[in-house]
Order: C-alpha cells, then structure tokens, then sequence
C-alpha cells in the first residue's frame, strides 16, 4: 500500500428499535437515536471513520437506516442480511461481512445494535481480516444499553482486548504445537517496543521482557535448526528468565493480555527439552553436558516431537546422532574421561557401526535375524 492512505469503516448492524439516548466517551456526551450518529461525534476527530457499512434485515432497512444515513454526514452503505434463524443464514452474515471489507483497510466496529449473535459473527469475521486482508481493527465499540451510569448516560466501551487476547492466544498455541515463534515474537516485540523508559523500574521490566522474548525466539531457531544441546541451552534459559521475571517484576506492567499465563504457556512448552541438571553456560559448555539416561530420554522426546509435526529431516538425522551416542557410551564404559562429544570418539562409534552395516550387506542372509545371529557368535562382535 506504501504510503496511500487507509480507508476507515465503520461495521455496525441495525435492529428495528431506536431509542433517544445519551451516549458517553471520554466525559463527552451526545445524545441521539442510534450509537453509530453518537460515537461518530464522540470520537477524536483523527479517529473517526469516513464511511459506514450496515447489516440490515429487511425491517431495519425500512425503519432504522434512514435514521442513520441522515444523521451522518459521511457514506452510508446498505447490506442486506438474512434474520439468522440458523446455521446457513448466520454462515451468510458472515460471507457478507467478509465481502464487504476490502483489503488494506483500517476498521471499527460497533457492536450496540443488532440481533445478539453480531458479535460473535464481528469477532470472527475481524480476526479472518485482520489475519488475510490486511484489515487493522482501531476499535471495537460497544454501548451499554443496559448498564448505564448514575447519571443516565451511556458509557461506550472498547472490547479490542478481546480480539487481541484471542490473537495472543492462537498465537501463544502455534508455538506450543508447532515450536512456531513468528506470530508470538512479533507480537511480544511489537509490545516491548511501546514500554516507557522513564523510570528505572521500567526500564527493568523492559530489559526482563526483551530477555524473555530472546529466549523465545532463540528457542524456536534452535529447535528448527535440529539442535538438541542449543536448544536445551535456550529452554533453560526461558526457564530461568521467567523465573526472574515473575520473582522480581508486577507482571501487570508488561502490557500482554494474561501476561502471567501467557508466559507460562510458553515456558511449558519449553521445560521437557531442559537438561535434567544444571549447567554453566560458559566458555566450552558443552564439555559439561552428562551423557546420562535422562540426555537420551530428553533427546527422544525432541525425535518423537519432530516425528509429529512432520519433520523428518531433523528426526532422522538426531535419530542418527543418539544412535553413535549409544555406541559411543558402550565404548567407553572403562573410559570415563572421553569426553561423548569430541569428534575422536564420535568417529570410533561411527566407524564401528559403518564396519557392521559393510558386514550385515555382504555376509547376512536376507531376512535373518542380525540380533539373534549376534547372540550365536555367527557375527564377529564388531560392537
């Protein structure tokens, strides 16, 4: 789009009732019949939207609209609807509303009129939008009819929140599922880079919420690289950082919906590829990682999960490494000292596995059973 200016609609739906009401925004009041005329007024000049699109049953069109489309001084366009008795008609609400916003807009909603299923068919239709046509939502307005304050006015209310709770949360499962970090590490960037920096305070909650937002997103690379020790590494990390985050900040100070559970669904995500003890992350750390029963069951788990998301390039070359490790680690039983990582003693495991796989081709019967003839003392014991 470059730099062309967005289009700015307004969604909202009309039902057959309109009342003289005064509605409230930001101590302004306005009183009129229907709440698109209200918040249109009520709105900052920079935030009002130049054009309506209205859902109309065929009794809204012929009694409310009018009220509308003179009561604004912008466009107001007509969509006509089905009353949604059912499965089929809401599904065609839904088409309409999908039709009716073009790609690369800016939205808002108004949620105050209509029959009681429009939210849900707002909400849906605003994250296909937002995800697949480009569409931003600047707001989601709902006037409180039924809950009006002391002094007989309306309040407006922005439930945005609720459709980026529900972004935050399919974005939080992606990673969970798929170890896919784009949607979550763009989000969270997104929101650090709106922190103040004017206090200490804050500049320390900055500085825990961007180390938290690395470890997510180094965690994410590693796991995509097929790197089982990197990405321990990483899981320890996001482990420990959340740790620190929640021991020393108010976690309702980082601006992300649910903050506290939305961390924790990812750490969860993190913990079974954490090293079962701890290691110091310096210099040649690696050199410290035990090749124990819980490094090969931490392992399995990464093959079994790369298995499941489709992945086989990565599980079959860790298949592959686990398999010299196990080699390696029946080796070196009297040899505590060699270190199961160092290319010396990987390259003894390796060669003794090429030297079985050479003899099984060329002195194995096909379909005999290599383990059993091992046990019969038919094949040398190369292992």
């Amino acid at each position: 789009m470059g730099d062309e200016k967005r289009k700015h609609i307004l969604l909202t739906a009309l039902g057959v009732g309109k009342k003289e009401t005064t509605y409230k925004l930001n101590r302004k009041t306005y009183s009129t019949q229907l709440s698109p005329i209200a918040l249109f007024n009520l709105l900052p000049e920079n935030d009002r939207f130049g054009e309506v699109v209205t859902l109309c049953t065929k009794r809204a069109k012929e009694e409310t609209f009018p009220v509308l489309s003179n009561g604004l001084p912008i466009p107001c366009t007509i969509k006509p609807i089905p009353e949604g008795h059912n499965d089929s008609e809401l599904s065609d609400i839904l088409r309409i509303i999908l039709e009716s916003i073009p790609e690369h807009t800016e939205l808002t909603l108004d949620l105050t009129h209509g029959l009681r299923s429009f939210p849900f068919l707002f909400f849906t239709s605003s994250l296909y939008l937002s995800a697949l046509k480009d569409v931003h939502i600047r707001g989601s307005w709902y006037g409180m009819l039924e809950a009006k304050d002391p002094d007989g006015t309306c309040p407006f209310i922005d439930l945005s929140i609720l459709l980026e709770m529900a972004e935050w949360f399919q974005a939080a499962k992606s990673f969970r599922d798929e170890s896919n970090p784009m949607a979550i590490v763009k989000m969270m960037k997104k929101k650090s880079a709106a922190l103040s920096h004017d206090s200490i305070e804050k500049v320390r909650s900055k500085r825990a919420f961007d180390n938290f937002i690395n470890s997510v997103e180094g965690f994410a690379l590693d796991f995509g690289a097929g790197l089982p020790l990197e990405l321990g590494r990483q899981a320890a990390s996001m482990v420990d950082t959340h740790s620190r985050v929640t021991n020393e900040l108010d976690l309702a100070k980082i601006p992300v919906p649910l903050a506290k559970e939305m961390m924790e669904t990812l750490v969860s995500a993190a913990e079974p590829y954490d090293f079962p003890e701890r290691i110091r992350f310096r210099g040649k750390w690696k050199e410290n990682v035990p090749l124990s029963q819980q490094e090969f069951q931490r392992q399995g788990k990464l093959i079994d999960q790369y298995l499941e998301y489709g992945l086989f390039n990565n599980a079959v070359g860790l298949m592959r490494e686990v398999i010299v490790s196990r080699v390696f680690c029946e080796l070196t039983r009297d040899e505590p000292n060699l270190l199961w990582l160092k290319y010396k003693g990987r390259k003894v495991a390796q060669d003794r596995l090429n030297a079985l796989v050479e003899y099984s081709r060329s002195n194995i019967p096909p379909g005999e059973d290599l383990k059993k003839l091992a046990d019969s003392g038919s094949v040398p014991n190369l292992l």
